[in-house]
């Protein structure tokens, strides 16, 4: 799709979330745990472009998606996988209106302790492959 429609759908999206939360359909942060799964890889990734000391406009081959294809998982197998995830946050997003405010809260959580998790599990899947050649 490359960037220019990636960053239109990007923007539509963003600005039906925030017309939804507006209208009161739904919290804001549903429409940000959608999207979840690009925001937080760009986020994290432009973040640790920045510690360091890269230049975050330059290309690059650091997101986690990048990063398990370069391990050896393929195409195949990290599209399955971002797929999937993509599912479950965008399936979790819609199931989360239904719920009490405070079952909003356990799930908010529930997804930052995956995203941290899924992080760290790729991190060490590239330490083990680095210390196994």
């Amino acid at each position: 799709m490359g960037d220019v429609g990636s960053s239109a759908l990007g923007f539509l999206g963003a600005c039906f979330s925030l017309w939804a939360a507006t209208e009161k359909i739904f919290p804001i942060w549903v429409g940000i745990l959608v999207f979840s799964p690009f925001i937080v890889d760009a986020t994290v990734t432009l973040l640790n472009r920045l510690l360091a000391g890269h230049r975050v406009w330059s290309a690059h081959r650091s997101h986690y998606y990048q990063r398990l294809v370069q391990i050896g998982w393929g195409h195949r197998k990290t599209v399955i996988v971002e797929y999937g995830l993509m599912i479950a946050a965008g399936l979790s997003a819609n199931m989360a209106v239904a719920l009490s405010p405070q079952w909003q809260w356990i799930l908010i959580i529930v997804w930052c302790l995956v995203y941290l998790g899924l992080g760290l599990g790729v991190r060490d899947m590239e330490s083990a492959t680095m210390r196994n050649g």
